[in-house]
């Protein structure tokens, strides 16, 4: 649906897969795993690339910590964004790489579940990109807050019901499974109803051929 009435492409939006972070989350190798497959699924779609690759005052430029993992490939011609907030579009050529690329809907994944998944999910949404998370492509580490301890698994959790159920005028925020995802496909609310109801006639489908 999204607010822009002259593109309708989608975009594979990586967020800070960055060794710093990576290295101290739990589920982070499922994570890299993932996000490797669903890149190359978006490659061989012709579905655009784009890395995000955050920096401030606990993560230097330059860095070793600050490197992209070497596990995971950006390829010739793929754009890196560098970014100072958790919006990756605050400050940043964002918009316009995906201007460019004629992409209203993003496909979210990575690093920072609480910070860059998450304020970029809201900052797409909020400037009119359609956006669906990957629900189990994006993780964190475990932390605390006033005296709170904040399991990563209980993090990931809350991002993505905050991203299911974020509504606002004329976009869609969508939640799926990293299986599930079809670049290509619309995400408006009847459409992603009619690809459940189409999932269960397929289960029963299958139940009734054992």
């Amino acid at each position: 649906m999204s607010l822009f009435t002259d593109r309708d492409a989608d975009a594979l939006l990586i967020i800070g897969m960055q060794d710093a972070v990576l290295s101290r989350t739990v589920t982070g190798d499922a994570v890299v795993a993932t996000v490797g497959e669903l890149a190359d699924r978006a490659r061989l779609a012709g579905v655009p690339v784009v890395w995000v690759q955050y920096h401030d005052d606990d993560l230097e430029s330059g860095s070793p910590g600050w490197q992209l993992t070497g596990r995971l490939t950006r390829m010739l011609g793929e754009p890196l964004i560098d970014a100072a907030f958790a919006d990756a579009f605050a400050g940043t050529r964002l918009h316009d790489e995906l201007a460019s690329a004629g992409a209203a809907h993003l496909v979210v994944v990575g690093i920072r579940s609480d910070t860059g998944v998450r304020g970029t999910v809201t900052g797409g949404l909020y400037r009119g990109y359609d956006v669906t998370l990957v629900a189990d492509g994006h993780t964190t580490v475990d932390d605390s807050f006033d005296g709170t301890d904040l399991p990563a698994s209980t993090v990931v959790q809350v991002v993505n019901k905050l991203a299911w159920t974020t509504h606002l005028p004329g976009v869609t925020a969508g939640l799926v499974a990293a299986a599930d995802v079809v670049f290509g496909q619309p995400t408006t609310d009847a459409d992603l109803l009619a690809a459940s109801e189409l999932d269960d006639e397929r289960d029963d489908q299958r139940d009734n051929d054992v």
